[in-house]
C-alpha cells in the first residue's frame, strides 16, 4: 500500500513539473556577444508588462572561482528568453517592433 501512495506522489510531481515547463515557451536563444541584446529584448518585453524570464544555460563545468572572477561571465553561456504562453502573442508583437525601431539596432 506504502509503494502504492509513494508512486501516485511520484505521479503528482512528475505532472506538476510538466506542466510549469508547458507554460513557458522560447522565443530565442543567444550567446557571446548577442546576450546584450538578448538582454535588452527582455528588458524592452518586461517594460511592456510581459511575463518573461532569461535562462542561462552552461557554467556547469566552471568552478565558482572561475566564473567570479570573470566579469562578464555569462557571455560565455548560452541565454534563452522564455516567455509565459499567455503572453506569446503580444511578445512576439512587441519584439517585431523592438527590431524595427531604428535606435535600438545599434545595442
Amino acid at each position: 500500500m506504502s509503494s502504492l501512495i509513494l508512486l501516485l506522489v511520484a505521479l503528482v510531481v512528475m505532472y506538476v513539473l510538466y506542466r510549469r515547463s508547458v507554460l513557458w515557451k522560447t522565443v530565442q536563444i543567444s550567446s557571446g556577444a548577442d546576450a546584450d541584446q538578448l538582454e535588452a529584448k527582455y528588458a524592452f518585453l518586461k517594460e511592456h508588462q510581459v511575463k518573461c524570464r532569461v535562462k542561462s544555460e552552461g557554467h556547469a563545468n566552471l568552478g565558482a572561482m572561475q566564473a567570479a572572477a570573470s566579469e562578464h561571465s555569462y557571455h560565455t553561456a548560452t541565454l534563452r528568453l522564455e516567455v509565459h504562453s499567455r503572453d506569446l502573442d503580444k511578445a512576439h508583437q512587441l519584439l517585431e517592433q523592438f527590431e524595427e525601431e531604428p535606435f535600438r539596432l545599434s545595442l
